[in-house]
């Protein structure tokens, strides 16, 4: 069975992140869209709300104002009556059934354009006196609710009727009613002022905007007084003043229209003179219009920008992949490359090794210079090399005398350091081209190459020994070496010639006996030189 291995897995886990990130994202887009689109819309509704309810103050102010002027209108005909001295019935309907007051009717009339008529009547509902005609038609209203209610309530003195129907004309009309009473209180008629509903619903006309929405003005008890569009509403009842004002004077609501049933926003104001109140709605529909125009754009801006976080999370998705592959790619080269390199690194260390097991072959452990084997060689290589250029070589012999003392004495440390010590000197004073060897013990080689003169092996002599001699720092030891030698004898030794039988088995490879022992002759003239030193040592 086939498992993902761990290293694959984390592999899906940043693209995973990537994804459930744009979901994410998207998903709080779409809230705040949501929010804010909601936002908006009750935003939207109070804004219209506060619309409706200062287009209210403006319809009730009208309207009173409408009802003030027809108010005073009759106010002073009623006056004009009682400065008449009508004190009873039959004064009342004698003085007020004139010709005079007729002419002061019509003359009364003028300049209050929502005025359509003015009409007395008596205690008995019987029209006696008419703005409009000479003499009054017979005309009764002892059967209208509003002349029934002024005549039965004597504290009524005022009157605003429902919207009836002229006799006369056959227009809709309400009548605003003042009282007349005499001296004793007697019920003497009514005076009326007769308002023509074209008014209120031409003004309305004018100032609506046709969108939903309506005004007009109602009695509060719910009755329609005039209404814009009319949608033969006028006439009948709906909601009262309890039901939309609810003890405010002024109030916004929302709710089902009685009138075509659909949602409408409300707003109603309250007549500050009339028992009346204006009254402008309009329809949820027609209010959210801007809101569902400004709701869509941002739906399609979001729609926009989570289609644009999709496509970027797929494109980063892509690219991730692309960049894991390759990734992969780089991974696998490194460690092509880091096993190259770790077999190229073994390769140097197997050679370091190699190297460093031949110098500790070739070479002394404590002073780390040639051994016998390594001066072999080069001493095959620099015979060699003397017999090539018809020059010589010497080897110079050096022991030192007394130097168990020293291990016994100081320690075998102590003797290690002046081995050491002496090592140095000897590398120091010679040609790079030399070799100095220790061939054990207290035993040390110097090999000259390249000698010109046998005077010159002599001097090197002189100045290898002067430089070994002296004294030696050795820790705190102060280290006396000194040289007893036969410097005449010895000297005049090696200045002559020597035949040696020297066995070069890599050097002499391809020369015949004869000639290898004719080129060892000629090249190495000097050899087998022997100084003996004593050391001394005092403590520092």
């Amino acid at each position: 069975m086939n498992l993902p291995s761990l290293a694959s897995r984390p592999r899906h886990a940043p693209l995973r992140l990537l994804y459930v990130c744009a979901a994410l994202l998207i998903l709080v887009l779409l809230a705040v869209t949501i929010v804010v689109v909601l936002h908006l819309r009750k935003s939207e509704l109070l804004s219209q709300e506060n619309q409706l309810k200062n287009l209210s103050l403006i319809l009730a102010e009208q309207a009173d104002r409408s009802f003030q002027s027809v108010d005073l209108v009759i106010s002073s005909v009623a006056a004009g009556v009682a400065a008449e001295g009508v004190t009873d019935s039959a004064s009342f309907d004698r003085i007020l059934a004139s010709r005079d007051v007729h002419l002061l009717l019509r003359e009364k009339m003028s300049g209050t354009p929502q005025l359509d008529a003015v009409l007395v009547m008596d205690h008995a509902g019987k029209l006696i006196n008419f703005s409009r005609f000479w003499p009054a038609p017979e005309i009764d209203i002892s059967d209208r609710a509003y002349f029934r209610a002024m005549k039965a309530d004597p504290a009524l003195k005022t009157y605003v009727s429902e919207p009836i129907q002229a006799r006369v004309t056959g227009r809709w009309t309400i009548f605003l009613v003042h009282r007349v009473t005499g001296a004793d209180g007697e019920f003497l008629g009514l005076i009326l002022g007769a308002i023509d509903l074209n008014y209120f619903e031409e003004f309305y006309q004018a100032i609506s905007s046709d969108n939903g929405s309506s005004i007009g003005i109602e009695r509060t008890d719910g009755v329609m007084l005039a209404r814009f569009p009319p949608a033969d509403a006028v006439g009948k009842t709906f909601y009262n003043a309890e039901h939309l004002l609810r003890g405010d004077p002024s109030r916004a609501s929302r709710e089902l229209s009685l009138v075509d049933g659909q949602m409408r926003l409300k707003a109603a104001h309250l007549l500050t003179n009339y028992p009346v109140f204006a009254l402008a709605t309009k329809t949820e529909d027609a209010a959210l219009a801007n809101w569902r125009a400004t709701a869509l754009l941002m739906s399609l801006a979001a729609l926009g920008c989570v289609i644009a976080i999709g496509l970027a999370a797929l494109a980063l998705g892509r690219q991730w992949k692309q960049q894991a592959a390759l990734a992969d790619a780089q991974a696998e080269l490194q460690r092509h490359e880091d096993r190259a390199e770790a077999a190229t690194t073994a390769v140097d260390v197997a050679r370091a090794t190699a190297l460093e097991m031949t110098h500790s072959a070739e070479h002394d452990v404590l002073t780390g210079l040639p051994n016998r084997l390594l001066l072999n060689d080069r001493i095959g290589r620099a015979i060699a090399l003397a017999s090539r250029h018809k020059q010589t070589i010497a080897v110079l012999f050096l022991d030192l005398d007394g130097f168990k003392h020293i291990n016994v004495s100081l320690g075998q440390a102590i003797g290690a350091k002046l081995l050491q010590s002496i090592a140095n000197r000897l590398v120091d004073c010679v040609r790079a081209s030399d070799t100095v060897s220790r061939q054990g013990g207290d035993e040390f080689i110097v090999l000259l190459s390249e000698v010109r003169q046998a005077e010159d092996a002599a001097i090197a002599t002189r100045r290898i020994v002067d430089a070994v001699t002296g004294s030696h720092s050795i820790d705190e030891h102060e280290l006396h070496v000194s040289a007893v030698t036969a410097a005449g004898r010895m000297l005049q030794a090696v200045a002559g010639g020597h035949s040696i039988m020297y066995q070069a088995k890599e050097h002499g490879q391809g020369i015949s006996t004869p000639a290898r022992n004719s080129m060892m002759k000629r090249a190495m003239r000097i050899i087998g030189t022997s100084i003996s030193v004593t050391t001394l040592a005092s403590a520092a």
